[in-house]
């Protein structure tokens, strides 16, 4: 499936997984092996930097300074 906006992030990968953030504030969860988005989480303004993620957790902050940990499952 095509994501609707502009990517703002570089993505990661991990575990067959890959996550991104987009210029209208929302943090991606997809599919390497077909693409396929497998979730979305919407935030409070778009991302001010790339995603990290270690043990499973996404931690993400946003223009706005907030700061989000998300199972990344």
């Amino acid at each position: 499936s095509a994501l609707p906006k502009a990517l703002i992030t570089d993505p990661i990968a991990q575990d067959g997984r890959i996550f991104m953030g987009d210029a209208g504030g929302e943090l991606i969860g997809m599919s390497v092996e077909t693409g396929r988005v497998l979730w979305t989480r919407r935030l409070d303004g778009p991302l001010c930097a790339s995603p990290t993620l270690a043990s499973r957790v996404l931690r993400v902050a946003t223009v706005t300074g907030s700061v989000y940990r998300i199972d990344a499952s």
